[in-house]
C-alpha cells in the first residue's frame, strides 16, 4: 500500500474532484502571473480591465485552493479513522499464534505510532496540494511564456534531482531504522509501566530498564529520526538551491541565447512568485516520506491470514445445551523459530461431552493452556483433528467453534460491557452479589460501574460475564489461583455443579487437588502427552 494510493482508494471521486478544483487554482495562478507582469508593463496606468482580471484571478486561487483543501480534509479524516478500522480488523482476522509471534509491543506501535506518523502526512496532503498546483502553475506559464527558458529550467532540475535522490534514500534508510528501533522502545516502556512495582523494589533492575533499555534505545531513536529528517531537510535546501540557479544561468545565459527581456522578467517573477509554496511542498517530503515508512511497517506485519473465514450463520451463545467436543489424534506444534524447544502438544485423544466437567491437570509447561486453546480453535491443529457435535471442525467451521465456547484465561482481559442478555443487569448484579462483589461493583445498562479491581476481582467479573455469554462450552484456565478461600470453594462447589446441571460442556484448568472430585473426568498432561492421573481423592478435612 503507497501513500497515495491510501486516499485514491478511499473514495475516488472526491480525489478527482480536489484534483479538477487544484487545476483550476493552478491555471488560476498562471493568470494572475500573466496580470502581474502586464501590470509591471504597464504601472503608469494599468486600467480597470486588469484590475479585475486581477481581482477575479486572485479569487479564483483562493476558491479554488479552499474547495481542493477542504474536499482533501474531509478524505483525509475519513481515510486515517478506515486505516484504523481497518487495521483493527486485520488483527482480529489473523490468527492467535500469527498476533503472539508479532507481540504486544509491536502492534501497539502500529496502532499509536504508525497511524500517527500516517495522520499528520494526510493532514498535510490539502497543503501539499493547494501550494503543488500554484508550483506547476507557474511552470506552465514559463512554458507559455518561453519554451526555451523552460527547457533551460527543465534541465537544471533534472541534473538537481538526480543528485536530490542520494540524501532522499539515505533518509529512508535511517527512517527504516528509527521505525525499528520504535517497536524495541514500546516493549522498553510496557516493562516500566507494568512492572512499576518490581522496578521499585529492585534498583539494579531500574537502572538496567531505564539507561540500558528506554535510554540507550531512544539514543537510537533519536540518531536514526535525527539523521533522517536532516537527511531530507539538506534535500529540501538543495530543491531551494536549484532554483535560485536557475534563476541566475537564465539572467545571465538567457540573453547569449536570444531570449527576450521581458521573458526573463516574467520568468524570475514566476520563480520568486512560487518560492514559499515551493518551500512549503519540500518541507512536507519529510513528512510524506515517514509515512512511506509507516504504511511499509504496516503492510510488514503481514496480518489477516483468517480474513477468508466466514461467521457462522448461528452464534453458539444462547444455546441451553452444552457441545459435544473430541479430540482425535489433535497435534499442535510450535515452530522452532517461535519457540526455541519446538514444544508439541499431543497427539491427543479427549472427549468433553455436555454435562459433564473435566479438569486439565499438569506441572508448568505441561501444555495445558496450549491445549485449551485448541479447545477453543484459537490453535489450529498440526494433525489430527477437532470434532463439533459430530462434524470435523475444517474451513469456516473454526469460527463455530469459537463461538461456541466462553474463557475465562489466566490472562483474561476484562470488558466494561456485558454480553447481549435478556436479563442482563438484573441476572449480573445476582452474580455480583453471590461473588462478594455487590459493594464494589454493580450493572447498569449492561455496563460495569468500573473494573479498576484485583486480579481476583477482575477474574470475578470476567466470570460473570462468561456466564452470561450463555455458550455450550465453558472454559476456566486457573480461575480459582487468585481467590479467596470462600470464593474458590464457591467455584468449585457451586458454580460447576451448576453448570454440569444446565448440560454445559465445562472444562477447568486447575491445580486445586482438593477439589478434583467435582470433575467427572481428569485429563493429567505431561510434556505435552496424556498420562493416567492415577486414583484421586480428595484429602480428608480436619
Amino acid at each position: 500500500m503507497k501513500f497515495l494510493s491510501l486516499l485514491v482508494s478511499r473514495s475516488r471521486a472526491t480525489v478527482i474532484a480536489a484534483l479538477v478544483a487544484g487545476l483550476v487554482s493552478g491555471a488560476a495562478t498562471v493568470g494572475l502571473i500573466a496580470v502581474l507582469q502586464r501590470v509591471l508593463e504597464r504601472l503608469d496606468d494599468p486600467g480597470a480591465r486588469l484590475m479585475a482580471a486581477f481581482a477575479a484571478a486572485a479569487v479564483t486561487v483562493l476558491l479554488a485552493g479552499a474547495v481542493s483543501s477542504v474536499l482533501l480534509i474531509r478524505l483525509a479524516q475519513r481515510s486515517i479513522q478506515e486505516l484504523r478500522m481497518e487495521l483493527c480488523r486485520r488483527i482480529l482476522d489473523s490468527g492467535m499464534r500469527r498476533i503472539e509471534s508479532i507481540g504486544p509491543a509491536r502492534l501497539q506501535s502500529a496502532l499509536t505510532d504508525d497511524v500517527q506518523v500516517i495522520t499528520g502526512a494526510v493532514s498535510s496532503v490539502p497543503l501539499l496540494s493547494m501550494n503543488g498546483a500554484i508550483v506547476i502553475g507557474a511552470f506552465v506559464y514559463i512554458g507559455v511564456l518561453s519554451p526555451k527558458v523552460l527547457l533551460g529550467m527543465l534541465a537544471v532540475l533534472a541534473v538537481g534531482l538526480m543528485l536530490y535522490q542520494l540524501p532522499v534514500r539515505r533518509a529512508g534508510v535511517h527512517l527504516r531504522r528509527a521505525r525499528e528501533h520504535q517497536d524495541v522502545m514500546h516493549a522498553h516502556l510496557e516493562s516500566v509501566t507494568r512492572g512499576a512495582k518490581e522496578l521499585k523494589l529492585d534498583r539494579e533492575r531500574r537502572a538496567a530498564v531505564l539507561d540500558g533499555g528506554v535510554g540507550a534505545t531512544g539514543g537510537l531513536l533519536v540518531r536514526d529520526t535525527t539523521r533522517g529528517v536532516s537527511l531530507y531537510t539538506v534535500a529540501g535546501s538543495w530543491g531551494q538551491l536549484l532554483f535560485l540557479a536557475s534563476i541566475g544561468i537564465m539572467l545571465f545565459a538567457g540573453p547569449r541565447f536570444d531570449i527576450p527581456a521581458d521573458d526573463l522578467t516574467g520568468f524570475t517573477l514566476a520563480v520568486i512568485y512560487i518560492n514559499t509554496p515551493l518551500v512549503t511542498v519540500l518541507n512536507l517530503i519529510p513528512v510524506i516520506g515517514r509515512a512511506g515508512t509507516a504504511l511499509r511497517s504496516l503492510n510488514a506485519l503481514d496480518l489477516g491470514d483468517e480474513s477468508g473465514l466466514r461467521a457462522p450463520e448461528a452464534q453458539g451463545g444462547g444455546r441451553t445445551a452444552g457441545a459435544e467436543v473430541r479430540l482425535r489424534g489433535a497435534v499442535f506444534h510450535y515452530d522452532s523459530g517461535a519457540d526455541d524447544t519446538g514444544f508439541q502438544v499431543g497427539p491427543i485423544d479427549a472427549h468433553f461431552a455436555p454435562g459433564t466437567i473435566t479438569c486439565l491437570v499438569g506441572g508448568n509447561g505441561s501444555g495445558k493452556t496450549t491445549l485449551a486453546k485448541m479447545i477453543c480453535g484459537l490453535y489450529p491443529t498440526s494433525d489430527g483433528e477437532i470434532v463439533l457435535d459430530g462434524t470435523p471442525v475444517e474451513g469456516d467451521r473454526i469460527t463455530e467453534l469459537r463461538q461456541s465456547v466462553a474463557g475465562v484465561f489466566s490472562d483474561v482481559h476484562l470488558f466494561r460491557t456485558l454480553p447481549a442478555h435478556p436479563r442482563a443487569d438484573s441476572e449480573a448484579n445476582r452474580l455480583l452479589a453471590q461473588l462478594g462483589m455487590d459493594h464494589k461493583v454493580t450493572v447498569r445498562d449492561g455496563e460495569f460501574s468500573t473494573i479498576m479491581l484485583s486480579t481476583g476481582q477482575r477474574k470475578r467479573l470476567a466470570l460473570v460475564s462468561a456466564l452470561l455469554s450463555e455458550r455450550p462450552v465453558l472454559l476456566f484456565d486457573e480461575w480459582a489461583a487468585d481467590q479467596d478461600p470462600e470464593f474458590r470453594e464457591f467455584f468449585y462447589t457451586e458454580v460447576l455443579p451448576a453448570l454440569r446441571k444446565q448440560g454445559k460442556t465445562v472444562i477447568a484448568i486447575t491445580h486445586d487437588d482438593r477439589y478434583f472430585d467435582v470433575a467427572d473426568r481428569i485429563l493429567k498432561l505431561d510434556r505435552g502427552k496424556v498420562v493416567d492421573p492415577g486414583p484421586v481423592t480428595a484429602p480428608a478435612t480436619t
